[in-house]
């Protein structure tokens, strides 16, 4: 697999280079597929209100995730896994024990690496363009998922509460029958809770003093306090 044609006969050198370069690199992306896919559906503790998709490189805690991970790959890289010239390209050993260093598991890394660039490359390029992280280009987001007790689901931390319904005039208190909704002039708006406020304080204070001047306009044409006897009923009782 080398359309681009990099590799030269008799360059075995240049070829050891290459070929290290492809294993890292599908190595990554091969766990970087499949991180675009599990963070979709689980966040480490503390992680939760990371988004899913690219923004988590640089949100919130996020940031310094993925600020830790470079670090940490490149002293592995640079002290710990370092390339031995008399053994062959990606060959670090085998730190899990599993015993499966053979020409048939070489050659199965080097396929799914490959594909898996490939992958990760389109993962990239689609959340770029949609926002949308690995799961959800899919359009499988919506699958009922398990919660996990180690981890939470990021579907949680990244879905936005639904908008609160607009303000409703018609609904507030004081609509009662036979009138219903009692606003002749069309004063109040929809939405406009603030002029709503305004306008339902100016009416009850001036219902409270409307109240007390009608039962006024009655009690003082029977009844006047002392020193008022001379006082006339009515409004020329104000001057």
């Amino acid at each position: 697999f080398d359309p681009a044609g990099f590799t030269k006969v008799g360059d075995e050198s240049g070829f050891r280079n290459l070929r290290a370069a492809e294993i890292k690199h599908g190595r990554v992306a091969m766990m970087a597929a499949v991180g675009a896919v599990v963070q979709h559906y689980a966040k480490l503790p503390g992680f939760e209100g990371v988004p899913s998709g690219l923004p988590a490189a640089w949100t919130g805690n996020g940031l310094f995730g993925f600020a830790a991970l470079f670090l940490l790959s490149g002293a592995m890289e640079l002290v710990v896994w370092t390339q031995d010239d008399k053994k062959e390209p990606g060959n670090f050993g085998d730190p899990l024990g599993l015993g499966q260093y053979n020409e048939d598991m070489r050659n199965k890394e080097l396929n799914n690496g490959r594909m898996a660039m490939f992958a990760a490359l389109g993962i990239v390029a689609a959340d770029l363009l949609t926002g949308k992280d690995g799961v959800q280009q899919l359009g499988v987001g919506a699958i009922p998922e398990r919660r996990s007790k180690i981890v939470l689901r990021a579907t949680e931390a990244d879905a936005a509460p639904p908008p609160p319904p607009p303000f409703q005039p018609s609904e507030q208190l004081g609509a009662v029958s036979p009138l219903g909704f009692f606003d002749p002039a069309g004063f109040t708006k929809v939405g406009d809770e603030s002029g709503f406020r305004n306008l339902r304080a100016a009416e009850i204070k001036h219902g409270r003093v409307a109240m007390m001047a009608a039962v006024g306009a009655v009690v003082q044409h029977y009844a006047k306090l002392p020193g008022f006897e001379g006082v006339p009923s009515g409004l020329p009782a104000a001057w």
